[in-house]
């Protein structure tokens, strides 16, 4: 990881230490929805480096046309070890975070992804939507 990486990495750390995140807190699962929870495990599966829209994660917890529900999902999420900040808007949109993009930003690009202004660029190159890409997407991407 490049040095700003690192610096970049640490101010998110701390912002998160000061907001009350705590890492050792597990989610309750008690109060979860079979919706949210499949939501939740799509959302853990996105590798590092990767994005996926939140459509994308509403097919894949088997509801396609509930992006919206899964963007109030992320909205409320602070569950450890779910990475909401790879989850964006269609075609590459930031979205939300919180109302804290410049923290989505940042996090993005310690992970090597790249933001310009409120968009993700080579959208398709790094999108993942959880099954393997077919060969007329793979020429799309190029």
């Amino acid at each position: 990881m490049r040095a700003w990486g690192l610096r970049a990495w640490g101010r998110i750390l701390t912002y998160q230490f000061f907001q009350g995140y705590d890492p050792t807190c597990a989610c309750d699962d008690c109060t979860m929805t079979q919706f949210e929870a499949r939501v939740l495990a799509a959302a853990r599966k996105i590798p590092a480096g990767s994005v996926a829209t939140y459509g994308d994660l509403a097919a894949l917890a088997g509801r396609p046309l509930a992006s919206r529900a899964v963007g109030n999902i992320m909205r409320g999420c602070s569950a450890p070890g779910v990475p909401c900040h790879r989850v964006i808007g269609a075609g590459g949109a930031l979205g939300g975070y919180g109302g804290n993009l410049e923290l989505k930003r940042g996090l993005l690009r310690a992970e090597g992804v790249t933001v310009v202004g409120k968009r993700i660029r080579r959208f398709a190159a790094i999108r993942w939507t959880g099954r393997p890409m077919q060969k007329c997407e793979m020429k799309k991407a190029k």
